[in-house]
């Protein structure tokens, strides 16, 4: 696949793979503009890379791995239509395309059901969901993450979704980072220490407040 390395699969689903690849992209593409500084196509490209990285490591199942990026590439087109319960329509859209009678209806199912446990609130129950979660906020233990929070903000702040003080910013952030938790080795191992090191940068950025 052109945007990001795959596995040795099967022609129907490398074919699958690409169409949905394309398909996510335009989606993508023609809902956002420039005030959309996190939730764009770069995010879901990044995203999209991290779970094929997390997943080769964790050693999931070619069939877990099919769902997986394919609910990667999905997990945010919803978010142009309806931010709040953006996973649902996201989820939707996958069902919508995913109509070819070579895919089982447990496939577009669990591609539905990664979809929708990357709300925060709920709790990944297989193997290719925590994947897919510790994907999607990777960037927390990034040397540069701070500053992807930072085009989340910005993009808050455009689309007149919140609005932080500096002060209640950082105070959001770090909460947000104490809490959080990565749900797989492979993420704990990657990303935990730059993520303990952007939670200091918090702490310190607070105190000089």
């Amino acid at each position: 696949m052109s945007s990001f390395a795959t596995r040795s699969l099967p022609v129907f689903e490398l074919q699958l793979l690409e169409a949905v690849h394309s398909h996510c992209r335009k989606l993508i593409l023609s809902a956002c503009d420039e005030r959309y500084t996190y939730h764009n196509w770069e995010h879901t490209d990044r995203v999209t890379r991290e779970a094929h990285r997390i997943a080769e490591q964790e050693g999931l199942s070619d069939e877990e791995y099919l769902v997986l990026l394919v609910a990667a590439l999905f997990h945010d087109t919803g978010y142009y239509e309806e931010r709040d319960g953006h996973e649902e329509c996201g989820a939707r859209n996958a069902a919508q395309f995913l109509t070819n009678d070579e895919l089982t209806e447990d496939f577009r199912a669990n591609v539905e059901q990664l979809i929708l446990e990357t709300r925060l609130s709920k709790t990944p129950s297989t193997e290719a969901s925590k994947v897919l979660r510790d994907a999607d906020l990777h960037y927390l233990g990034l040397e540069k993450g701070l500053g992807i929070a930072d085009a989340l903000r910005n993009e808050w702040e455009v689309l007149s979704v919140k609005h932080f003080s500096e002060k209640e910013w950082l105070e959001n952030n770090i909460e947000f980072f104490e809490s959080h938790k990565y749900f797989t080795t492979t993420a704990k191992a990657i990303y935990g220490p730059g993520k303990a090191r952007n939670l200091q940068r918090l702490r310190i950025r607070l105190d000089e407040h």
